[in-house]
């Protein structure tokens, strides 16, 4: 396998995966173009459309139920995962900040679907042929691509659309999980520098933004169930599952609290939801997260802000 460069393991094994799972075509050759494509937001106007569109019930949550009615059948295995993801305290029901983060999720979806019509769509005209698609799959690849091709091409004018993309990448998705496609394995080939079939934290630190060190050593240690500083297949998906989660929660933080948009939260920015009983808290933990002591929190601050005051209010 031709080797990507990639500047991050968080984004990069998302996308390794997503090379599986999002339209099932191995884009070896695109690979780097497709981790250029960066996370979505969900501005705060937009969350208070879904509110006002889908909260039946009036109770300040969006249900599963009540989103999944407005979901094209062709984006429900999708929403079912990014509710899941979402759904922080697992009581099936979303407040605004899950409401966030299940946004972001959608969208960065819709952005890495859009972002493989970008360098695929040889002729520019929104629409893959299936000799666009052959051009980016493996040669043994073509008689599932056919079929998954033919179930999506639902006008049969042997193109495919954004819509019947998604239904292609269904059908292809089922096709991996049949064919038993490791993420796991894929990500050994860019990252296992001394070829022992697992993936260390030498090997990946590496690939980690400094705003984000804080969560990957934390889940990495939580996800290395025998402590031995390298990640086997199943630790390693834990591990990859928890970081999925939790920078899309971080995501919707900023998203939500950045109001100049410099990547940095200040104390005043957040200082909208801390109730007065809990402002000594906050402050307490503002400041302890804050470790370069410039009144900002980057990411990696923020997520231990966050930490701190989750473990204060239990």
């Amino acid at each position: 396998m031709a080797q990507a460069s990639l500047s991050r393991f968080t984004q990069s094994f998302s996308h390794l995966r997503r090379i599986h799972h999002i339209m099932g075509v191995k884009l070896i050759a695109t690979l780097g173009q497709l981790v250029m494509f960066g996370r979505s937001e969900v501005a705060p106007a937009d969350i208070d459309a879904y509110f006002t569109a889908f909260d039946v019930n009036g109770d300040s949550h969006l249900s599963f139920i009540e989103l999944s009615k407005a979901v094209p059948a062709a984006e429900q295995t999708l929403f079912r995962e990014s509710f899941g993801s979402a759904d922080a305290n697992n009581d099936g029901r979303l407040d605004k900040l899950e409401t966030q983060v299940f946004g972001a999720a959608m969208d960065r979806e819709q952005t890495m679907i859009e972002a493989f019509f970008r360098v695929t769509d040889r002729n520019n005209d929104w629409k893959l042929s299936f000799e666009e698609l052959s051009a980016a799959a493996e040669a043994n690849e073509e008689h599932r691509l056919r079929e998954a091709f033919d179930e999506a091409d639902a006008d049969h004018d042997s193109l495919l659309d954004l819509v019947e993309g998604k239904i292609f990448g269904a059908a292809m998705d089922r096709e991996e999980e049949v064919s038993g496609v490791d993420p796991f394995q894929v990500a050994v080939q860019y990252f296992d520098q001394d070829n022992d079939r697992k993936l260390s934290m030498s090997e990946l630190a590496d690939q980690v933004d400094e705003g984000e060190r804080h969560m990957f050593f934390k889940f990495f240690q939580d996800a290395d169930e025998n402590k031995d500083w390298r990640l086997d297949s199943v630790e390693a998906k834990s591990f990859s599952e928890a970081m999925d989660s939790q920078i899309l929660h971080v995501d919707a933080i900023f998203s939500f609290f950045d109001e100049n948009t410099d990547g940095k939260l200040t104390a005043d920015e957040l200082s909208s939801v801390v109730s007065e009983k809990e402002k000594y808290v906050f402050s307490k933990a503002f400041q302890a997260a804050d470790e370069d002591g410039d009144g900002q929190l980057d990411r990696d601050e923020a997520q231990a802000l966050d930490d701190a005051m989750s473990a204060a209010s239990h």
